[in-house]
């Protein structure tokens, strides 16, 4: 479990940047929920709740 904890990470971190410029360039709904998932799966990532 803990790899698909550290893909998830990864994909937030990725996510995160694109999410917030997309949020600062055009605004919208989307985007901040996107960013907001990201944001979500890097904590989930950073905590991992399912690691050993």
């Amino acid at each position: 479990m803990g790899l698909g904890t550290t893909v998830l990470g990864v994909l937030g971190l990725i996510l995160l940047p694109v999410a917030l410029v997309g949020l600062l360039l055009s605004g919208g709904l989307v985007w901040g929920v996107v960013a907001g998932l990201a944001a979500l799966a890097v904590l989930v990532a950073y905590l991992d709740p399912f690691g050993r």
